[in-house]
């Protein structure tokens, strides 16, 4: 294993790195699929976002179509305000979903879209000019109107004072006609008929005839001269209709020809782009879901791997230390039982073991200088100890002749002593005797003193 060239340290350190590796590695994997993870959030985002855009935009869609259709029967300035603020709030969303968008069939759609509000704009604008119009010309038209009745009902007036039936019945007539004129007016402003101008007209024309056919009948003066007035309300009343009749008509044209299958295409543009957000949606969620499972099984497996490999560097490296530390101790055991036969392992080893198997192998090498040491000295006790014994016998040997010698001399010196022990005792004899004497001597002197 190329670690068994390294130290212990370098060992340590090397296992250590690896598995330091193995966790960047784990982390770089990671990272990865967490990016995809991201990914898809952010797709999942962008849709989601995209999607209450297009609801949004459809909601200020009807608001724009019930604004309109408001402003055009109320001419309700806030209405007309409201429809403005929708119509740029809608261009602003619209803009918002085709920079976020990733479908060129949508881009196209909002692009579209786009243009579709900027036109709808432009004809709300032309609709508000002629709402406008209409409504000066109501104005004239309720004016207009007041005039007729007062003028039609001062020829009613002058005819029944006359007290003439035929006079009074062909004034009749002509109230009746001036009536039909202004229900054909009603009628028109309130149901918006594009065949209520034709009645009108019709009715006025009849009316403006049976005029004429009064002013050439022979009605007295005060009642002809009440006529002039009328035919000039009817004139200026007529007008005004077809001002405010001809406006109307060219708002409702806007609105229903224009604005509305503009609005309704519009709606139906973006139920297209909604399906395709909801769909995409669908399928970003199950791509999100399946790269989630995916990155949360490799993560596992990452780190089952992870602790296998790293059990494994660990083993290997404490295999590597303590193989040889536990040979090595079983040696240093056998030393110490006094086994100096013992083979010590690892001194080929370049780390700290090898250091320690070169230091217990020079122990051994002293131990066996040791032993040779003492089994020469125990050799050289021997030889010593013969030695001596062989010294000792030669000692005896000599001892025993120099006793011998000395044994003879002393049996014949005894001899002579002997024989001098009889003369001594002799001698002793004498000795006493004279002493004996000489104290009798000495008594008989101390006496004579």
């Amino acid at each position: 294993m190329p670690s068994l060239r390294l130290n212990i340290r370098g060992r340590l350190y090397a296992g250590f790195s690896i598995l330091v590796v193995v966790g960047l590695i784990m982390a770089g994997v990671a990272i990865w699929n967490l990016g995809a993870v991201q990914g898809q959030m952010a797709r999942l985002s962008s849709l989601a976002d995209n999607t209450a855009r297009v609801q949004e935009i459809s909601i200020n869609l009807q608001a724009l179509r019930r604004a309109n259709l408001r402003y055009i029967y109320d001419a309700d300035e806030p209405a007309f305000k409201e429809a403005a603020e929708r119509e740029a709030a809608t261009v602003e969303l619209l803009k918002a979903a085709a920079k976020s968008t990733i479908s060129e069939e949508r881009l196209k759609i909002y692009n579209g879209l786009v243009g579709d509000i900027e036109k709808m704009k432009s004809l709300r604008e032309r609709m508000g000019a002629a709402i406008n119009a209409a409504t000066k010309g109501k104005a004239a038209l309720l004016a207009g109107g007041d005039e007729l009745t007062a003028s039609s009902g001062k020829v009613a007036a002058a005819a029944a004072a006359t007290g003439d039936t035929y006079i009074t019945s062909s004034v009749a007539d002509l109230e009746s006609k001036i009536l039909l004129v202004r229900v054909a007016n009603w009628r028109f402003l309130a149901l918006r008929d594009v065949k209520g101008p034709a009645t009108f007209r019709a009715n006025a024309d009849q009316a403006q005839q049976r005029l004429v056919a009064l002013e050439k009948e022979g009605l007295p003066d005060e009642v002809k001269a009440t006529l002039g007035p009328v035919k000039t309300a009817l004139s200026v009343y007529k007008a005004a209709f077809e001002t405010a009749s001809a406006a109307v008509l060219e708002a409702d044209e806007i609105y229903r020809n224009n604005i509305a299958p503009l609005i309704a295409e519009s709606v139906d543009k973006l139920k297209v782009a909604e399906t395709g957000l909801k769909a995409d949606y669908q399928k970003s969620r199950a791509l999100a879901n399946g790269v989630i499972s995916n990155t949360t099984l490799i993560q596992e497996i990452a780190g089952a791997l992870a602790v296998v490999f790293g059990g494994l560097v660990a083993f290997l490296i404490g295999r590597s230390i303590a193989g040889p530390l536990t040979t090595m101790t079983r040696a240093m055991g056998a030393l110490a039982g006094g086994d100096l036969k013992v083979e010590i392992p690892g001194r080929g080893h370049r780390d700290e073991i090898g250091d320690m198997a070169k230091a217990i192998q020079v122990f051994k090498e002293s131990m066996v200088e040791t032993e040779r040491l003492r089994e020469e000295q125990v050799a050289t006790e021997a030889r010593q100890a013969e030695q001596r014994k062989a010294d000792m016998r030669n000692l005896a040997g000599e001892f025993e002749r120099a006793v011998g010698e000395i044994v003879d001399t002393v049996s014949s010196a005894s001899t002579e002593l002997e024989a001098s022990a009889g003369t001594l005792t002799n001698t002793a004899t004498r000795a006493r005797d004279l002493s004996t004497e000489v104290a009798s001597a000495s008594q008989e002197a101390s006496a004579n003193v």
